[in-house]
């Protein structure tokens, strides 16, 4: 395995023709002596398998450069399991900014960030939950992680987000999630509606647009609620031909290639977003909204018999 750290030329710094680079061998990946003390560097903190506090978990201090994680016996950290592969993972720690990252090795590495699974270079910060395989389970601590908030030196999106006493940090989602009423959650929201999320900051409450479901009397016209918010709408717009609908969902439900789809969701999106599109008024303007109904239910009963129909072709099928 070869490993390479990208870093940004300091400005002062004397332009060269050639750099040699040399890999990492095991030896590189040993503990040294590095400037910070060992007891000031992160650590992993044992938990149980399903996540609660474990009196008696070990501790994993990290390296200064590299840990890597798995069931070889050349890991800084050794674990056994289910689904924890020989070289599972790698975390990264750098010196100068005190970043901790963490990476797949490959992509049967199941590597878990706060109840999300990873498939590539990943931010950890202070408090994350992270799971290998099935049962080891582990939370991410950072001792300066009390100084780094102080210097101003977390992002102004975690700081925002800081868990108080009662309340524990979530990860940040980097994908357009829906929530139960079908609208689209913002992105980079840290937990479902209804959650602990701990009080919000004065300024965020007042920006904080009303709810789609909630209209002020100000909004309202001629007594009625206003036509439909900005808000509610998706980030992407499905359109199909009425008379192409049947080949259409065969193919986004019956006929589709699991193991080459790397987004094992696009089929649940598609199906979503053909029924928002009838819902639409783009979808056939001059339907009246009992025909609109029919047209939706006929279309959602399609769907629902498609799914079926592919749960049965495939009921002895894992993949």
């Amino acid at each position: 395995t070869v490993m390479f750290q990208l870093k940004r030329r300091p400005a002062d710094a004397k332009k060269t023709k050639h750099k040699k680079i040399r890999a990492v061998s095991h030896e590189d990946l040993r503990p040294t002596k590095d400037t910070i003390p060992p007891h000031q560097l992160p650590y992993l903190v044992e938990l149980n398998p399903d996540g609660s506090d474990n009196p008696k978990g070990k501790i994993y201090r990290l390296n200064m450069k590299f840990t890597e994680v798995g069931t070889d016996r050349n890991m800084l950290i050794q674990l056994h399991g289910p689904n924890v592969q020989p070289r599972h993972c790698v975390i990264g720690l750098t010196q100068s900014d005190g970043i901790v990252t963490i990476t797949p090795k490959t992509p049967e590495s199941e590597t878990i960030v706060n109840n999300q699974r990873i498939q590539e270079t990943t931010t950890l910060r202070h408090g994350m939950t992270l799971r290998f395989g099935k049962l080891n389970v582990f939370k991410f601590m950072d001792p300066h992680f009390e100084e780094k908030m102080r210097k101003g030196q977390m992002p102004m999106d975690f700081q925002q987000k800081r868990p108080g006493p009662q309340h524990q940090s979530h990860p940040k989602l980097h994908e357009t999630n829906f929530d139960m009423d079908g609208k689209v959650e913002s992105q980079g929201s840290s937990s479902p509606r209804g959650s602990d999320r701990g009080p919000e900051p004065m300024e965020v409450q007042q920006k904080r647009p009303p709810p789609a479901n909630q209209v002020s009397p100000r909004d309202m016209v001629d007594g009625r609620p206003p036509p439909s918010r900005q808000e509610d709408a998706l980030p992407a717009v499905l359109e199909f031909r009425e008379d192409k609908e049947d080949s259409f969902l065969r193919s986004v439900i019956l006929e589709i290639n699991s193991s080459g789809t790397q987004f094992k969701l696009a089929p649940t999106y598609t199906s979503y977003m053909a029924v928002r599109y009838c819902i639409s008024g783009g979808y056939r303007p001059d339907m009246s909204p009992h025909d609109r109904a029919h047209r939706v239910t006929g279309l959602v009963n399609k769907i629902s018999n498609l799914v079926h129909q592919a749960v049965q072709n495939n009921r002895d099928n894992p993949d």
